[in-house]
């Protein structure tokens, strides 16, 4: 469908939409720092136009920041407690996550997220 350049229909999100919607409400944070190569696959450009749009829309604070700038693990953070370790293929595809327990080796990967996060100025928004 993204490929033959139709839009993905939102109904597929919602699910994923009141996930978010759900959890701000209770005043949850849901942040995300998406790592890209330049220029996105095809499929970085299909997730950032086509699926994180829904979660954008909810409240998601999704970023991105192109490898170059930032040689560590993809990262999801919920409420600074829950951390994932996110996968991918050499082409960009989401493989699956890793929840992660909290050590002091993760507690500096994280560290460096979050400074690797206030810096990315690409916040992705749909107005």
């Amino acid at each position: 469908m993204y490929q033959r350049g139709e839009q993905v229909p939102m109904e597929s999100y919602d699910d994923w939409s009141n996930t978010i919607s759900s959890a701000l409400k209770r005043g949850a944070r849901m942040e995300r720092l998406r790592l890209t190569s330049t220029p996105p696959t095809l499929y970085e450009r299909f997730e950032i136009e086509a699926g994180y749009r829904a979660g954008v829309l909810a409240g998601e604070d999704i970023r991105t920041l192109p490898y170059s700038e930032a040689r560590d693990q993809d990262f999801w953070a919920f409420d600074d407690k829950y951390f994932m370790s996110m996968n991918y293929a050499e082409d960009g595809e989401f493989l699956g996550f890793d929840v992660l327990d909290m050590t002091d080796e993760l507690l500096s990967m994280v560290n460096r997220w979050r400074s690797r996060y206030r810096q990315a100025e690409n916040r992705i928004s749909f107005d």
